[in-house]
């Protein structure tokens, strides 16, 4: 047996195996660090959650557009950039993250009524959101990659 290239670790006397992904409070980390599985897996949940909220917040008209766009920002942007901090994205990345932006702007847009607060808000790219949540990183459209400044 090798031990020099792959060391063994054992749990009780049992060892444990080498896994190439597993999921570690709720974020997926991959021995290969790539981002995929982890943009696809936020988006879902944002999906989700939006999904959950889109009657009895985004569809209801008794709210008042601020308190939509609250709860969007609270809710759905948390939970679609949970954990941004540590990415790299690069532009496949950021197109899965637009896409959901839009698509869920799209939704609210058709049930808001004409407020500028929702428009400004909602016109925001996720770049422009990415860098709200990380103000020391450049997102360059050319090539999407997060540089460190």
């Amino acid at each position: 047996m090798n031990y020099a290239t792959h060391p063994i670790f054992t749990f009780h006397p049992a060892p444990l195996n080498e896994v190439h992904q597993f999921t570690y409070l709720g974020s997926i980390l991959t021995s290969d660090c790539d981002l995929d599985n982890k943009v696809q897996q936020r988006v879902k949940l944002a999906s989700a959650a939006f999904g959950r909220l889109s009657h009895r917040v985004f569809l209801n008209h008794k709210l008042t557009t601020t308190t939509k766009v609250a709860v969007y920002k609270a809710v759905c942007i948390s939970i679609l950039l949970c954990g941004c901090e540590t990415w790299t994205p690069y532009r496949r990345h950021i197109k899965a993250l637009e896409a959901f932006h839009c698509s869920t702007c799209a939704v609210s847009k058709a049930s808001l009524a004409s407020g500028g607060g929702i428009r400004s808000f909602m016109s925001k790219s996720v770049i422009e959101l990415l860098t709200l949540t990380r103000p020391n990183t450049c997102y360059c459209r050319g090539n999407s990659a997060g540089l460190g400044m």
